[in-house]
Parts: structure tokens; sequence; C-alpha cells
């Protein structure tokens, strides 16, 4: 027979284990929780750059910096739109085609950048989620 201490200990083992399987979540629960991460990871990131397009955008009128939207088509689809009439422009940047130079001197380097950090950032927290 073992000592009434090793007993305790094996008893209060078991009831850990037991108390941590209980605490596990299914695999349908883990599914739910990191499609619920990457949601949110991927409203923060639109929201960001909505939020980083308006801070920086050119201001000669406020047209174009007042001009920024965002809709939410579901929680995985958004659409960041800019209908002032010139936006197209500004979001190409500054080029020359032909000898002629076409965009704006105040966002010569166009809406792309932006655009290019911010899918790093999503990458980034897209990685860090954790089961």
């Amino acid at each position: 027979m073992l000592p009434k201490y090793v007993l305790k200990t094996i008893r209060s083992h078991k009831s850990y284990r037991s108390e941590l399987m209980a605490k596990e979540d299914t695999p349908s629960e883990a599914l739910a929780k990191i499609m619920a991460q990457t949601k949110k990871a991927l409203k923060e990131v639109v929201y960001g750059l909505h939020s980083n397009l308006i801070k920086v955008a050119p201001v000669l009128t406020g047209h174009f910096k007042l001009s920024w939207k965002v809709k939410e088509l579901d929680p995985q689809h958004f659409i960041i739109s800019n209908n002032a009439p010139y936006a197209r422009v500004l979001w190409n940047g500054r080029m020359k085609i032909n000898g002629r130079m076409y965009g704006s001197e105040q966002w010569s380097k166009g809406g792309d950048i932006m655009l290019a950090k911010a899918n790093i950032v999503l990458q980034n927290k897209l990685n860090s989620i954790k089961e």
C-alpha cells in the first residue's frame, strides 16, 4: 500500500488533469476562436489603414481627405473607397510617362505603399494567432 501523502498527490493530480481537460476546447471551439481572432485582426488592419490614409492624405481643399470611407460587407470583406474625382490620380502617385509628369506632387508615392504596409501588418497579426 502507498503512503497517504502519495495517494493524496495522485488524487489531486487526477482531479487537476480532469479540470484541465474540461477547460480544453473541442476542435470546433478552437476553430471558432481562431476565426474570431482572424476577423478581429482583419478589422483592426482595415480601420488602421483607413485612419492612416486620412492622416497622410494631401490637403488643398480637404475634399480628398474627407472622402475616405470604409464599408464592411461582412466580417471578412471590406471596401475602402474615396469618391473624390481625382482620387485615382493621387492613389497612383507621381510618375513620368513619355517624358510628361502625371500625378500629385503632394502625394508622390501614392497609396500602394500604404496598402503594402497594411498587408505586412495583417500577415504579422495572422501569424501571431495561436490555437
